[in-house]
């Protein structure tokens, strides 16, 4: 299956860190990393040069600090 870029979030309260992360679909993402919101649609308030900062990964390849969350589950410090 192909994978596609979704733009996520990782809510900690004061703000959020936002990753686009390859994928092959949604659930794969909601499985290894409970602790992201998927984002249907770019916010209005993104503009598309922000959007272009936003770090990208390969749900394969996780970055730091997708490993760091992986084994989170909301609710933890």
């Amino acid at each position: 299956m192909t994978k596609r870029r979704f733009l996520t979030i990782y809510e900690y309260g004061m703000g959020g860190i936002w990753r686009y992360i390859w994928a092959r679909d949604q659930e794969e993402i909601k499985q290894r990393y409970p602790l992201l919101d998927i984002i249907d649609e770019r916010p209005e308030w993104m503009t598309p040069e922000y959007s272009q900062k936003i770090t990208e990964c390969d749900i394969d390849s996780p970055d730091e600090f997708l490993q760091h969350i992986s084994g989170k589950r909301r609710g933890e410090d």
